[in-house]
């Protein structure tokens, strides 16, 4: 991925010689942040540099970047790129005010083992499957045996934002700044669905009892996952056939979790110019095929992301996780990690059967409510 990174640069320099590029890598993602926290504690931030709105919202309260969105409408035509990344970046949500843009982008979709699948005698999922047809296909697929390491199970998680908004709930008020779960009765309907899937239907597995990668053993039905395991698949191939289909609809719609890596410019007026130069060039067509492919993201631009370099010899994979924007949904905000850390704690106690699904929702109500009021002081 480095190599084809800086290519890239290579060419954007040689296209803009009054441009120079100084790219440099950060190997450890673990420490990328406190990094970036360092610079712009010592006065020296990078120009243009890589985040995704999981890590975004704080550097805006920070005043720490460029507002974009006068340079977008400028210069973008927006009919060019899959919108429902770019407005993911609005801050305040919905607002059009933006301080980043994407630069690739990634969606949960539904991958099946086509092996288990035909041995259990079930048809591939179609667009018409909803979360009990999931269900009950997963649950004729399970062969517990007892051990984590060598169980055959229908599916091993199953994402409870996707599902509970896929039903009508809400997770999240408006504006992002407090939990409402507990006031959400499909909220509530929904962790006890899938409660219900692993303690009463086998069809999915316990929080952690599963182990030596089940999907790559072929040991799982099915598995949601991002568009990024395309990728890794083609590249390390597993020893079974395998499809991809779209999320199940939930009784209201259908939802998946979904959102942009991107760039954002540091708030350096001297460098807006050649920054935002730098950043056209890398959500070009171009740039976009190469770079993707290397970091198996979707790419944002609408043109790259039909290209037969990008999309492969197997090109509906792809267009699955492409085809699914219009349903992809975020809930991003300042602290998104903390509280989805402590919304992902309950949900998982729950389905281990070691607390109620509603004392699951108002623990994690309450739980996720004062990191977002630590946030968020005056809602």
């Amino acid at each position: 991925m480095r190599d084809v990174e800086n290519e890239q640069v290579g060419i954007f320099m040689k296209q803009n010689p009054k441009i120079q590029v100084q790219y440099t890598v950060n190997t450890n993602f673990s420490d990328y942040f406190t990094k970036i926290d360092a610079s712009f504690a010592g006065g020296t931030p990078p120009d243009v540099w890589n985040t995704a709105p999981t890590y975004y919202f704080e550097y805006i309260q920070r005043n720490q970047l460029t507002p974009l969105d006068p340079l977008i409408h400028r210069d973008l035509d927006l009919g060019q790129f899959y919108e429902e990344t770019l407005n993911q970046w609005d801050s305040p949500p919905g607002s059009g005010k933006k301080y980043g843009i994407p630069r690739d982008w990634v969606i949960n979709v539904l991958y099946y083992n086509a092996d288990l699948l035909q041995r259990a005698a079930i048809q591939p999922p179609t667009d018409d499957w909803t979360f009990d047809t999931l269900r009950d296909a997963a649950a004729k697929i399970t062969k517990d045996s007892g051990d984590g390491s060598t169980a055959q199970y229908g599916i091993p998680g199953w994402p409870f934002i996707d599902t509970t908004l896929a039903n009508g709930g809400q997770v999240l008020n408006q504006s992002r700044t407090r939990c409402v779960l507990s006031q959400s009765a499909a909220a509530l309907d929904t962790l006890t669905y899938l409660t219900d899937s692993v303690q009463k239907y086998k069809a999915l597995a316990k929080p952690g009892y599963l182990k030596n990668n089940p999907w790559q053993a072929g040991r799982l039905g099915f598995t949601i996952a991002l568009t990024t395991l395309i990728g890794s698949m083609r590249k390390a191939p597993v020893p079974f056939q395998w499809g991809v289909a779209k999320l199940p609809k939930g009784t209201q719609a259908r939802k998946a979790y979904g959102g942009p890596d991107g760039l954002v410019i540091s708030n350096k007026p001297s460098t807006v110019a050649p920054s935002w130069e730098f950043i056209k060039f890398l959500i070009g067509k171009d740039a976009q095929v190469p770079l993707c492919v290397a970091w198996g993201g979707l790419p944002v631009n609408r043109a790259a992301a039909a290209s037969s370099d990008f999309l492969g010899a197997r090109p509906a994979d792809y267009q699955t996780g492409l085809s699914s924007s219009p349903f992809m949904y975020d809930l991003y905000d300042s602290n998104y990690g903390k509280w989805m850390g402590a919304l992902s704690t309950q949900v998982n106690a729950s389905l281990s059967g070691t607390i109620a699904p509603k004392d699951a929702i108002d623990k994690a109500n309450h739980d996720v409510g004062v990191i977002l009021t630590q946030a968020y002081p005056n809602g």
